[in-house]
């Protein structure tokens, strides 16, 4: 959804005549506020020499019109907005039938507060994919059942490491030398390196 949001709002800066502009999209600290929200009218405001709460309305006004040029990847498995049932076979949805409000608060925030509909489809995502949930296992591997009835997670073309060989180096134990704190900061900082380039 954030990358979703995000390419909404190229699109529609780009309609302002600005293209040296990359929106901002964060998850936000408090939930009253929404799930996502963007600061991106407030970026704009210095150039376009224009409050950035109607710099902020205007995007608002425009993002229907954009984001109908992008669609979700996954059909919902509950309700639409309008409680109508989905199948999981329906056609991929648009970006805003995720999307309950989207609101402008001042300074000049874009806040967008996401359907409940969303939030079970991806709470399922969560319960499927399990620890991977996040991984690129889970957003750019293929889950496929295998002759034995077993999942397995097979790499696809859009995996951007999964033909790599990549080697970390980091300190371990000496079994010649006291091993003390500053070994096994070494050591966490080399498997914690390790760790993020397995997930993605």
């Amino acid at each position: 959804m954030k990358n979703e949001l995000r390419d909404i709002l190229k699109v529609i800066i780009e309609e302002f005549g600005i293209i040296n502009v990359t929106p901002n999209v964060e998850r936000v600290a408090d939930l009253s506020h929404g799930d996502y929200t963007t600061n991106v009218a407030m970026v704009l405001a210095k150039q376009l020499k224009r409050s950035p709460v109607e710099i902020a309305k205007e995007i608002v006004s425009k993002f229907a019109v954009g984001s109908s040029q992008f669609a979700a990847k996954q059909s919902d498995l509950s309700t639409d907005q309008s409680g109508q049932k989905q199948s999981s076979h329906a056609p991929e949805i648009n970006v805003l039938q995720d999307i309950e409000k989207i609101e402008v608060a001042p300074p000049g925030f874009i806040n967008f507060h996401l359907s409940a509909s969303t939030l079970s489809r991806t709470l399922g995502e969560v319960l499927e994919a399990k620890e991977a949930y996040g991984t690129v296992k889970s957003s750019q591997f293929a889950v496929r059942s295998s002759q034995k009835n077993k999942k397995e997670l097979l790499p696809t073309a859009n995996s951007q490491l999964h033909t790599k060989r990549i080697m970390v180096e980091f300190a371990h134990p000496n079994t010649h030398k006291a091993f003390h704190i500053g070994h096994l900061r070494n050591i966490t900082t080399g498997e914690s390196i390790i760790r993020l380039l397995e997930s993605q």
